[in-house]
């Protein structure tokens, strides 16, 4: 199936509201996030020049939220971390992305396509420090919607997954088993497989996914 930015998001948006209890909320709502930052690259041809933060950073601040503790979709912070695990976390998932970076570039031709290189370009800022006030939860994620993005659209197929292959084999060689995520810790990833889906969790995986859908339609005048 041929590569389109609209159906790609849809999907996801669709996907979010028939299987809300898939995923944490704020994974979902930022995972979104990613594939729209990396849509709005593509046809702009620019790294620097990000409306779609613009307009989520405002959808929070209508609401109050305060970034360093929640998105659009509810609290992060559901276990009380020490300063150096919070960096384990980072430096975790900074190392195991940036493998998956350079795996990418190594199965999948990316140069010669303009709009894949842009996005690659802004997974790398990520990389490099440029989101590092995004907790790892969030650049995890972050990054990885950017690079499966780039993938997809140089390869020109919605089904293309060898950047959640190579995320998935990073997670194992990490933690030796089929943890949650690269930003897991010994004791987090155990408790988090106990989530229980019900109907609160439901409604504020719907409600973040609704708030942020709301900006992808804001951006839609600058269609691909």
């Amino acid at each position: 199936m041929k590569f389109s930015f609209l159906e790609y998001i849809e999907d996801y948006i669709r996907s979010a509201e028939e299987r809300p209890s898939m995923f944490s909320s704020w994974s979902l709502e930022i995972g979104l996030c990613g594939v729209i930052a990396a849509w709005e690259a593509s046809i702009k041809e620019n790294t620097e020049v990000e409306l779609w933060r613009q307009l989520w950073k405002e959808e929070c601040r209508a609401r109050g939220i305060d970034l360093r503790k929640e998105t659009l979709s509810g609290s992060l912070s559901f276990f009380a971390l020490s300063p150096n695990q919070e960096q384990l976390r980072y430096d975790q998932v900074k190392n195991g992305m940036s493998r998956v970076f350079v795996k990418l570039y190594g199965e999948v031709r990316i140069c010669g396509n303009t709009q894949a290189e842009y996005i690659t370009r802004l997974a790398c800022r990520c990389l490099n420090g440029y989101d590092a006030q995004l907790d790892p939860n969030r650049f995890e994620f972050f990054v990885l919607e950017l690079l499966s993005a780039s993938e997809r659209l140089a390869q020109n197929d919605m089904r293309s997954n060898q950047v959640t292959k190579f995320w998935h084999s990073e997670i194992y060689k990490l933690h030796q088993r089929s943890y949650l995520s690269l930003s897991d810790i010994r004791g987090v990833a155990e408790a988090m497989l106990v989530y229980r889906d019900d109907e609160q969790t439901r409604a504020r995986v719907l409600e973040g996914m609704k708030n942020v859908s709301r900006i992808f339609r804001q951006l839609l005048p600058n269609k691909e």
